[in-house]
């Protein structure tokens, strides 16, 4: 876990993103972006430490989307649009990663348990990994 950590936080350097890991958040305190001061803030005491390298995409696709944050008066479909671009987003960066390490991405299921994307993304994890393919 910690090599895909390593290449998400030098990918975040790479392209002007500072990251603040911090162990001194609750375990149930999530991860968040800034995306305007091109930010992120990880939680590495996060209560599952599995997702961690999911988590690190997510939020950097945040800021590599350019999102305004996410408001309390925006609507709910507004803030789930903008977390399913991010959620994309993260997909492919850890894809990027496997491409980048010559590590095997054949199957969806397997992809998304490995680096703790949740069950509810399958789907769109299968659809990115068959666009790395073409």
């Amino acid at each position: 876990m910690d090599n895909v950590i390593n290449y998400l936080l030098n990918y975040a350097t790479k392209h002007n993103i500072r990251y603040k890991l911090t162990e001194a958040l609750p375990s149930s305190f999530p991860s968040c972006a800034f995306p305007k001061s091109r930010r992120v803030m990880i939680n590495m005491k996060w209560r599952n430490q599995h997702e961690l390298p999911f988590q690190i995409a997510h939020e950097l696709g945040h800021v590599l989307n350019g999102d305004n944050g996410v408001r309390y008066y925006e609507s709910f479909p507004t803030r789930s649009k903008t977390e399913y671009q991010a959620n994309l987003t993260g997909i492919r960066l850890l894809l990027k990663y496997c491409v980048d390490n010559d590590i095997s991405v054949d199957n969806p299921i397997s992809f998304a348990e490995r680096f703790g994307i949740p069950e509810y993304l399958e789907t769109a994890v299968a659809y990115e990994m068959k666009g790395i393919s073409q």
